[in-house]
């Protein structure tokens, strides 16, 4: 009996152990504070140049690279682009190495789409071309027109992200799918919807690299216009198909609603010229009465003119 009751005795001293180390864990850790932000140095400095108007790359670049490295950077350069086609604003970039100064990349940007990089290496300068990485996105728009197409386009909130050149682009795009439905410049009138999904290849920066109208529509009087791309073989060169089957490309386009007055206009026949009456003066100024000439190489018909 006595060792059943040191047995318990030991179990219950246990438990007390382990809810008084429970007890200490559960108690809040103390609020030491908030550190502070800690930023890391760069480990290089970048310098933007802008070409000037008549200022060549050689000239831009003359002021920070010593002239026998610059040499041997150009005949880089050429391998990928002329310096001589550079258009006055273009941005070139120069890296440096912040400890010393030393000089090991140059980024020229060739449009908006391509760079050429300089690399510096053991042996000197190479250049490779740099392609503009894009991500591609969905975008769906829709909206009614009050006053034009354009301005219902440009104005939509859906696409208040794209530049407003982009904004034009997708209106020209919608105009060549459906110009063989419908005439955007006389048909369009207040009242009219439209609508469209359009895949877009994105720049870092936002802008629009290229893209692809894949589904349309446009309600124009109340009927109904569709144009659905579809590319069976894959290679890009598919066309625009309506929700029957029918290819929408090469269709003879709408004719414009015309005013019964103006086609009754247009109906009635066209009158001949009236007859020609000869006029010996105006015939001898023009040069149209002809003789044999005078045996002088002059046409007795004609003016002597110098």
């Amino acid at each position: 009996m006595s060792s059943l009751r040191g047995a318990s005795g030991r179990r219950g001293l246990v438990t007390v152990v382990v809810a008084a180390v429970l007890a200490s864990c559960a108690r809040p850790a103390p609020d030491v504070g908030a550190l502070d932000a800690v930023y890391a140095t760069p480990a290089e400095e970048s310098q933007v140049l802008s070409l000037k108007r008549g200022q060549t790359l050689g000239e831009l670049l003359s002021t920070s690279i010593e002239p026998a490295e610059q040499y041997d950077m150009l005949l880089a350069f050429r391998q990928q682009a002329s310096p001589r086609r550079l258009r006055p604003g273009t941005e070139i970039t120069l890296r440096r190495r912040r400890e010393d100064g030393w000089l090991r990349r140059v980024d020229v940007e060739l449009s908006r789409d391509r760079t050429v990089r300089l690399l510096r290496d053991p042996t000197g300068w190479v250049s490779q071309t740099i392609e503009t990485p894009t991500y591609v996105d969905t975008l769906y728009a829709a909206g009614e027109i009050e006053n034009s197409l354009w301005e219902s386009v440009v104005d939509n909130p859906a696409l208040k992200n794209l530049p407003v050149g982009d904004r034009v682009g997708l209106i020209d795009d919608l105009d060549r799918v459906f110009q063989w439905q419908m005439d955007f410049s006389r048909q369009i009138r207040s009242g009219d919807t439209y609508r469209f999904v359009f895949e877009e290849q994105v720049r870092p920066d936002g802008s629009l690299r290229s893209g692809k109208l894949l589904a349309a529509e446009m309600v124009n009087a109340g009927t109904s216009y569709y144009a659905v791309y579809f590319d069976p073989n894959g290679d890009g060169q598919g066309s625009y198909f309506d929700l029957d089957g029918k290819s929408v490309e090469g269709l003879p386009a709408q004719a414009p609603h015309l005013p019964p007055d103006l086609v009754a206009l247009h109906a009635q026949p066209v009158p001949p010229d009236p007859p020609q009456v000869a006029c010996p003066q105006r015939d001898r100024l023009r040069g149209e009465h002809r003789d044999p000439g005078d045996g002088h190489g002059r046409r007795r018909g004609h003016l002597p003119w110098p």
